[in-house]
């Protein structure tokens, strides 16, 4: 990682390494179906555990990695993602997972302002 920072940066002014996104483990889509089909609750059957969803080691080492390297941070929004101990599958009121790990394109799209909000100090917003 950081070689490759040390080489992308002179080329591109400021680098941001955004957190991973929360790992669900399994199919959101195919939880939420099955949830429904059993008359389950579907964010009680389908939420998961922020810790187990989140590696905090990967981070810690990017976090690590950015060290030392001017205009290079790292962003995380798994606080928007998962705002307590656990990860629910829809994220206001609209499906977060398309499927096991990947965000759909509302829920990326409603991060865009915390994001914004985030890079302000290192973008001059």
């Amino acid at each position: 990682m950081r070689d490759t920072l040390a080489r992308l940066r002179p080329a591109v002014g400021s680098v941001v390494i955004l957190r991973d996104t929360p790992f669900p483990g399994f199919d959101v889509p195919t939880c939420l179906s099955k949830a429904a089909w059993r008359g389950e609750n579907a964010m009680s059957a389908c939420s998961f555990d922020r810790r187990q969803a989140l590696n905090a080691n990967v981070f810690a080492l990017e976090q690590r990695a950015a060290q030392g390297f001017e205009h290079v941070s790292t962003v995380d929004l798994s606080d928007v993602l998962c705002g307590g101990a656990t990860c629910p599958p829809l994220l206001s009121g609209g499906l977060a997972y398309r499927d096991d790990h990947h965000l759909t394109v509302r829920a990326s799209t409603g991060l865009a302002p915390t994001l914004e909000e985030r890079l302000g100090p290192q973008f001059g917003s």
